[in-house]
């Protein structure tokens, strides 16, 4: 992870602490790699580098919809548009 993403991380990380959903935010970041380790799909699909970042950025962001912390969400929709692909795995 990039500088721009560590940093982003520790600000969501801040904001998450304030509003006492640090253990949620980290449980559901927890819960993202693990799905990114099993399903195959979504793994080619996020490191894939000709799928656009922002592509990339939609994809995470369907998939959190409603389903997670606006703070688990924000963090992963920039890390997809903002880290190159190969890294997110």
């Amino acid at each position: 992870m990039r500088s721009i993403g560590r940093g982003y991380l520790h600000a969501v990380a801040e904001t998450a602490a304030a509003g006492d959903h640090l253990a949620r935010l980290g449980a559901e970041l927890e819960t993202v790699a693990e799905a990114l380790r099993t399903s195959e799909h979504l793994r080619q699909v996020l490191t894939d580098p000709s799928v656009a970042a922002p592509t990339r950025q939609g994809i995470v962001a369907d998939l959190l919809a409603g389903r997670s912390l606006e703070e688990t969400a924000q963090l992963l929709a920039f890390l997809a548009r903002t880290e190159r692909a190969v890294d997110l795995h």
